[in-house]
C-alpha cells in the first residue's frame, strides 16, 4: 500500500484527512506538528497506542464500516505520520439527525430530517455499535455528537476520531482521552475532577488522576444521544423547575447542568424546551431505562443502562409498539398514546413562536387536525390504539394572523405546479400519439388519461407495495390489473376485440369501460397511496394481500353495477 495523498478533505485540530491517491475506500489521516497551545501531537505515547489499535481491531465493526479504525500506521522519515482508515458512508453527524425541525416553520430543512421511526432505528444501530466496541475491551471517551455519524439510506451509526479513544492495553497501560466536549461528562467523572482540584491536585482531563472515562461514563453518553433522538433532539439536562412559567427561563447548560442535575424529568424539574414530548409520550420501559442512568446511574454509575438492555426494549419498541401518526408521515409514536406527541410539541411550538414569524412567509404545513382547542399532553389509555393526533390549530392561528392554520395535505401529497405541467405534457403526448394512430381527439384524450395515470400509478406500486414491505405476493394483482388496463387500451385505440374485450365486453367508445379503468387507477393511487399509514393499523401492522384483493373487488363490482344500471334504465 503506497502513501500517496489524495485530495485533502477536511482540516482538523490535530491533522489533516486527506483521500487515498491508491485505493477509493480508504483516507489518510496527517498529523500536524503541533496543537494550538503548541503541545506536539506526534507523541511515543500516541505511536504505541496506534500500534495495538492496528494490532487489536474490532473486527465486525470495521466490517459494517462503522468504524474509522486506524488499520495501518504511515510513517515519513522514520517517524509517524498519520494513519490509514477505512472510508466511511456518512451523510451528517447525528446531531443533525436529532436537532429539532418544526414541519411549517423549516420546511426545507424538514424535508430530509428523519422521522421518528428512523430516529429509533438509528438509535437502536447506535446501541449495536457501542456494545460491540465495549465486547473488545475499549471504551469511547469522547462519546458526543461530532464523533458520530449516520449513513440516512441505511440507519447505519459511524464513530470517528478513534485515534481519541480512551484505551487500556493487555499490560494495563491506559492511553486516556484528554478532552471531551461540554454537555457530554459524566458526573462521576466532573465529580472526581472537582474533587481532585479541591486537594489541589491536578484536575484538567490530560493529567488528572485515573480513573476518568469508563464503559459507565460511555452508557452515560450513549443515554444522551437516545435522549436527543427521541425528544426532538433535546438535552436530557436542559431541564427547568417545574413551577418556572414559560420555555425562555435559562437553564443551565453543559457540563454545569449535569453537575447540578437538571435532568429534564426529575422529580420536580420539566423540560425548558417547550418542542420536547413530555414523559408520558414515552412506553414506560423506556423512560424507565432513561430514569436508570440519569437518576439512579448519578450516584452509581454500575447501575446505568447498558448498551445491549437498550437494545433489547427499544428493538421491541420499534417492531411492536410504534402507531404512524395520521397527520404527519415522520411521526411515530406508542401505540397506547391518545394523540400523537409530536404533534403536540409542535403545535405548542408554533404557538409560543407565531409573534416572532409573523412577519415572514410560512411554508405550508404538515397535515394537522383541529380538534382541540388547547394542546394537552398525550395520556395513555389500556385499551385504545390510536393512529392519530389532535393538535390545537386554533390556538396556533389565534396567535398571529399571518401564521397559516394548518392545512389538509402532507408534505408528500403535495403537488408542485412543475409535476402538474410534466404530467399534462405526457397527457398532451400520449393523445397525440393515440390521435395519429386512428382516433378522434377528444377519445384521444379520454384515453389518454388512464395511461398517464398507470405510468404513475406503477412506481407508487413499487413504492407502498414492495420497496416497503417486501412482499412479493401484494405485487401480483396489483400488476395483473395495470396489465390487463394496458392490453384493454391498446385493443380499444386499435379497434381490436381480443383478451380483456372478451372478458368484460367493453367497446372502444364505451364511456363506463373508461370509467372502470379509471375507478381502478383510482383505487391505486388514492387508497393505496395511503395505505401504508392506515393499512398498518387496521391490519395488525402488516399489509395484507386480501385488502389489496377487497380494494380491486369493490372497484371493480361497484364500475359493473354503474355500467349494468344504465344499460337498464
Amino acid at each position: 500500500m503506497t502513501q500517496t495523498r489524495g485530495k485533502l478533505i477536511s482540516d482538523g485540530g490535530e491533522g489533516y484527512i486527506y483521500e487515498a491517491a491508491d485505493d477509493p475506500n480508504l483516507l489518510m489521516k496527517i498529523f500536524k506538528e503541533s496543537d494550538l497551545s503548541g503541545t506536539p501531537i506526534v507523541t511515543d505515547d500516541l505511536n504505541e497506542k496506534l500500534k495495538y489499535m492496528e494490532q487489536n481491531p474490532p473486527e465486525i465493526l470495521i466490517e459494517k464500516g462503522a468504524v474509522a479504525w486506524p488499520i495501518r500506521r504511515i510513517s515519513e522519515i522514520d517517524r509517524l505520520a498519520g494513519f490509514f482508515m477505512p472510508k466511511l458512508k456518512v451523510d451528517e453527524h447525528i446531531q443533525r439527525t436529532y436537532s429539532y425541525r418544526h414541519p411549517m416553520l423549516e420546511a426545507s430543512e424538514y424535508k430530509r430530517f428523519p422521522s421518528v421511526k428512523s430516529r429509533i432505528k438509528i438509535a437502536v444501530n447506535l446501541c449495536s455499535a457501542i456494545d460491540e466496541l465495549h465486547r473488545k475491551g475499549y471504551v469511547f471517551g469522547d462519546f458526543n455528537h461530532h464523533n458520530v455519524g449516520v449513513n440516512y439510506k441505511t440507519g447505519q451509526v459511524c464513530f470517528m476520531d478513534c485515534d481519541s479513544f480512551h484505551i487500556t492495553d493487555n499490560k494495563g497501560k491506559v492511553f486516556r482521552t484528554n478532552v471531551i466536549m461540554a454537555g457530554y461528562l459524566a458526573p462521576e467523572i466532573i465529580a472526581h475532577c472537582n474533587a481532585e482540584r479541591a486537594a489541589g491536585r491536578p484536575f484538567d482531563l490530560d493529567k488528572v488522576a485515573l480513573p476518568t472515562f469508563t464503559r459507565e461514563s460511555d452508557l452515560f453518553c450513549l443515554a444522551v444521544h437516545i435522549f436527543k433522538l427521541l425528544m426532538n433532539g433535546v438535552d436530557p439536562f436542559r431541564g427547568i423547575k417545574y413551577d418556572v412559567v414559560g420555555s425562555n427561563a435559562s437553564p443551565f447548560v453543559g457540563n454545569e447542568a449535569i453537575e447540578r442535575d437538571s435532568y429534564v424529568f426529575k422529580p420536580g424539574n420539566k423540560p425548558s424546551a417547550i418542542f420536547c414530548p413530555s414523559a408520558d409520550s414515552l412506553p414506560p420501559d423506556v423512560l424507565s431505562l432513561f430514569n436508570r442512568t440519569f437518576i439512579d446511574g448519578r450516584n452509581d454509575p454500575t447501575v446505568r443502562t447498558s448498551a445491549a438492555d437498550w437494545y433489547i426494549i427499544l428493538n421491541r419498541f420499534l417492531s411492536n409498539e410504534l402507531a404512524q401518526c395520521n397527520e404527519n408521515e415522520k411521526h411515530y409514536f406508542y401505540k397506547y398514546l391518545d394523540s400523537c406527541p409530536y404533534c403536540t410539541a409542535d403545535n405548542l411550538f408554533l404557538t409560543e413562536h407565531a409573534a416572532a414569524f409573523a412577519n415572514e412567509p410560512v411554508a405550508a404545513p404538515m397535515k394537522t387536525n383541529a380538534k382541540q382547542e388547547e394542546p394537552v399532553s398525550p395520556s395513555r389509555t389500556s385499551k385504545t390504539r390510536n393512529t392519530g393526533s389532535s393538535s390545537p390549530a386554533a390556538t396556533a392561528s389565534n396567535s398571529s394572523s399571518s401564521v397559516p392554520a394548518p392545512g389538509s395535505l402532507s408534505v408528500s401529497d403535495k403537488i408542485s405546479i412543475k409535476t402538474i405541467l410534466g404530467w399534462s405534457f405526457i397527457t398532451i403526448a400520449i393523445a397525440v400519439l393515440i390521435m395519429f394512430i386512428g382516433a378522434g381527439l377528444l377519445e384521444a384524450l379520454i384515453l389518454a388519461i388512464p395511461v398517464v395515470l398507470a405510468l404513475y400509478a406503477i412506481p407508487e406500486v413499487y413504492r407502498v407495495c414492495y420497496k416497503e414491505t417486501k412482499n412479493y405476493i401484494v405485487l401480483i394483482p396489483m400488476l395483473a390489473v395495470l396489465v390487463l388496463m394496458l392490453i384493454n387500451l391498446i385493443e380499444s385505440v386499435l379497434g381490436l376485440n381480443f383478451v380483456f374485450n372478451r372478458i368484460i365486453g367493453f367497446t372502444r367508445l364505451d364511456p363506463f369501460s373508461i370509467l372502470l379503468r379509471i375507478m381502478f387507477l383510482s383505487a391505486i393511487l388514492g387508497i393505496l397511496r395511503n395505505i401504508e399509514r392506515k393499512a398498518k393499523n387496521l391490519i395488525n401492522t402488516k399489509f395484507s394481500v386480501w385488502w389489496i384483493v377487497l380494494i380491486f373487488s369493490a372497484s371493480f363490482i361497484t364500475g359493473s353495477l354503474i355500467r349494468l344500471l344504465i344499460y337498464i334504465v
